[in-house]
């Protein structure tokens, strides 16, 4: 994208495209059990129910702070949003306000090769399948990505006593919505506090987290106080075996990878099981198999490939010239600090912090008050981290990142329009994750 006008026009394309893919046959969204309880429960808070102070019990066992609960009967009852798809419209259209306020933050506040980055990541993230998939769903955890972006919009600004006061204060509520917030908004608090704390106006910050806090002071009595079903915290610490540090490793390549297919949207075999061989077969022209779903996901990983090959060949070259020629690269270069691009900094918290709390999360199982896991639907509060690392990394080749960013797309494009239209003609895929969509179930 060599001028302004095509990127202009190239984001408006995303913008178009990204808003059809998440609007487009509403009837077709999941509709399950948990669909089910949110919107059931949108209707009857402040209603019929009181308003909870706790939300809908995570899959680590604890029950989620009650804001989750609150933006949902919110939603619902202050715009008379009476029916499953009217609610999941207005998730839709939060999903298409964070992609616009990503590219008018990149184009106003961005220069030179942050911009550039951003420009790709909002471009990946509008068209993504597990972006577009997510953004269809009747759950809170959809609505993170519009605070996320003034999240990190706030801690751009964060020299300044506002910067940082929304940035502490936008960081507590995230953890509220679902709780990978804590661990992504740890993750930047401590990034910050370990390699730029100078940049950060503090005061600013901690009054805006205790602003942000004050709702979540039931929930923190709820979790101190042990209720049954938990198993309470055990104060009894001891040093784990050396077998089991190769379990934590693998929990954290795990996130890296989960980061990684999160961007890339190759990771619809759990929403359509055994029916991933069908689809690969999609999209159908004319009643004729393209395999076009199977040649995306080919190119979309064989691109990756090609970058992460080429970042570990110039890894290991300068390595080697670092041998070569006797000098010393010192622990402290390879840590973030105030020279390290800003784009770059946030990429390593998201994807190298917060995957370490996320690990440290899972080491401390034994001694905490239920299990520990982490989703990939977690990683929808970095948004749109994943899609702007995507881009970073490719872009480190001048010659043919723009082009290897440019075919992801492509592919991406055919992956998510084929696997809607695969949902359409059949009713959702029954019996896999997604189940018969909302518009096929009898009695709806």
């Amino acid at each position: 994208m060599k001028t302004s006008r095509n990127w202009n026009l190239f984001i408006l394309l995303c913008l178009v495209l990204g808003s059809a893919f998440r609007l487009i046959w509403v009837q077709d969204m999941e509709y399950k059990g948990d669909e089910a309880w949110w919107y059931s429960k949108s209707q009857v808070i402040g209603r019929t129910e009181p308003i909870p102070m706790r939300g809908l019990i995570s899959a680590s066992g604890v029950d989620n702070p009650g804001m989750s609960l609150w933006i949902m009967a919110a939603l619902a009852q202050g715009f008379a949003l009476d029916t499953p798809t009217s609610l999941v419209r207005t998730i839709q259209v939060g999903a298409i306000l964070a992609l616009a306020v990503l590219f008018l933050f990149a184009r106003h506040r961005l220069t030179g090769a942050d911009q550039l980055q951003w420009y790709w990541g909002g471009a990946l993230a509008s068209v993504n399948f597990t972006a577009v998939l997510f953004s269809r769903k009747l759950w809170p955890v959809e609505l993170l990505p519009v605070f996320s972006i003034f999240f990190l919009m706030a801690w751009w600004q964060r020299r300044n006593f506002w910067g940082s006061l929304l940035w502490g204060l936008l960081g507590a509520l995230l953890g509220q919505i679902q709780m990978s917030g804590f661990f992504y908004a740890a993750a930047l608090f401590l990034w910050s506090a370990l390699f730029d704390r100078k940049a950060v106006r503090w005061p600013a910050w901690v009054f805006g987290s205790a602003m942000g806090a004050l709702p979540l002071i039931p929930w923190l009595a709820y979790i101190a106080a042990g209720e049954s079903g938990q198993r309470g915290i055990d104060w009894n610490f001891h040093a784990p075996p050396i077998s089991e540090y190769f379990g934590y490793a693998w929990h954290f390549a795990r996130y890296v990878r989960d980061w990684f297919e999160y961007a890339l949207g190759t990771s619809w075999v759990s929403s359509i099981g055994n029916y991933e061989a069908e689809f690969a077969r999609y999209p159908i022209v004319g009643g004729y198999e393209t395999y076009g779903v199977f040649a995306a996901r080919t190119l979309l990983l064989t691109a990756f490939a090609y970058i992460g090959g080429q970042l570990g060949y110039a890894t290991c070259l300068s390595l080697y010239q670092s041998y070569r020629h006797r000098t010393h690269v010192g622990w402290p270069k390879l840590l973030p600090s105030t020279q390290t691009p800003q784009t770059v900094f946030l990429i390593q918290s998201g994807l190298v912090g917060m995957g370490l709390l996320f690990t440290l999360g899972h080491m401390l199982n034994p001694y905490l008050p239920a299990g520990f896991w982490v989703h990939r639907h977690y990683l929808i509060v970095a948004f749109p981290l994943p899609f702007v690392c995507l881009a970073n990394l490719a872009l480190r080749d001048s010659k043919y990142g723009e082009k290897l960013l440019l075919g992801m797309w492509c592919a991406q494009v055919v992956v998510t329009a084929a696997f809607l239209y695969y949902i359409h003609v059949n009713c959702g895929a029954p019996g896999a994750d997604y189940d018969v969509a909302f518009g096929c179930q009898p009695g709806l």
